[in-house]
């Protein structure tokens, strides 16, 4: 998982550079054809609108396609976010489970122990049979 997300961030950096470069070029060249605008004649003007106009539409389209990859990784990269929460939620009620079948445990045995030990088999002989006298002849 750790591979996928690593994966989907160098994609996503380099898309990102990608855009950038392209953001960069489109600024040269909208300054460059500013620049003729201003020192051509008034159809040369028009035409060098125009010519800008498909450009940046050219370089939008191109820029869209970038923003939906971009899109397409971070949704991927929540999916991936959400399985990782499903597991690790499912992983502590399995550890929760496991803790609790081990207290369990663990009473029983201390339950036991207690049971079968010979400090409680005297009390217990001493408050099943009260009347049954020691050797002392007190009970």
């Amino acid at each position: 998982m750790q591979e996928q997300e690593q994966a989907f961030k160098e994609r996503e950096n380099i898309l990102q550079q990608q855009h950038e470069q392209q953001q960069t070029i489109l600024q040269q060249q909208y300054e460059g054809i500013c620049q003729e605008v201003v020192h051509t004649a008034v159809s040369q003007q028009s035409d060098a609108v125009t010519g800008l106009q498909s450009l940046l539409r050219e370089r939008e389209g191109e820029l869209s396609g970038v923003r939906e990859v971009l899109k397409k990784i971070q949704s991927s990269q929540q999916e991936t976010a959400q399985q990782h929460d499903v597991q690790l939620a499912e992983l502590h009620k399995q550890f929760e489970f496991i803790l609790e079948q081990a207290m369990r445990a663990t009473h029983v045995a201390v339950i036991l122990r207690t049971r079968t030990g010979p400090a409680y088999e005297e009390e217990s002989m001493k408050t099943d049979y009260p009347d049954v006298r020691n050797e002392y002849g007190t009970s």
